[in-house]
């Protein structure tokens, strides 16, 4: 991915992650992350620019109960129901889906974005219950670019009905995409610059008058 898309890609990771958030806040869950139901658009209340719109809310659902507000329960089914290939290690093993399931998608999505393919461990599609060996979280992380890590076990570190810290998941998934790109780029678009240490020789320095 040359350096234009790396910042393309950090843009939408921050956007992703902001829209999912804004769900959240409603008490509702999304549940199919997937780059065709993420489109950018008009900022409808700008009315100027464009803005990360999410276009599909089919599989939504609420993680509380409407009249008593109080999270709902983990239960397990017999099996992965959902759409989205970059569903989180629970959802396919056919748990309830909640908070930490929607940013841990969201990882998997960037890292197919950044990658261009999904490692092989996400050909199965189906983890069913029962195949506990396979389905092991140790086993799982461990197939993963290195890069991602820190931000897919945190996620995955979430309990169910906790409230993800959104600063930290931002800050762990832009650094994975730092990571995996080498520090090459221009980030916080126009802040500061990363400079690999092998590159810094190669600055001029100022020429030094020699007779002064």
């Amino acid at each position: 991915m040359d350096e234009f898309g790396s910042e393309l890609l950090l843009a939408l990771a921050k956007e992703v992650l902001d829209r999912i958030e804004y769900v959240h806040s409603k008490d509702f869950i999304y549940r199919d992350v997937s780059p065709k139901n993420f489109a950018f658009g008009k900022d409808l209340e700008l009315k100027t620019g464009l803005k990360l719109h999410i276009i599909d809310f089919s599989l939504a659902k609420r993680y509380t109960y409407s009249k008593t507000k109080q999270h709902i329960a983990m239960r397990r089914k017999t099996g992965f129901k959902g759409l989205s290939p970059f569903a989180s290690h629970r959802a396919r093993q056919g748990f309830e889906q909640s908070r930490r399931d929607d940013l841990e998608a969201i990882g998997n999505m960037m890292m197919y974005i950044q990658y261009r393919e999904m490692p092989m461990i996400f050909q199965w599609m189906d983890i069913k219950p029962g195949v506990e060996k396979l389905a092991s979280p140790d086993l799982w992380l461990s197939q993963l670019p290195s890069a991602f890590m820190p931000y897919l076990k945190y996620a995955q570190s979430l309990r169910f009905e906790d409230k993800p810290d959104y600063n930290l998941a931002w800050e762990l998934l832009r650094s994975a995409i730092i990571e995996a790109n080498q520090f090459k780029f221009v980030i916080d678009w126009t802040i500061q610059t990363i400079v690999k240490e092998d590159d810094k020789a190669h600055v001029q320095q100022p020429e030094t008058n020699e007779n002064a």
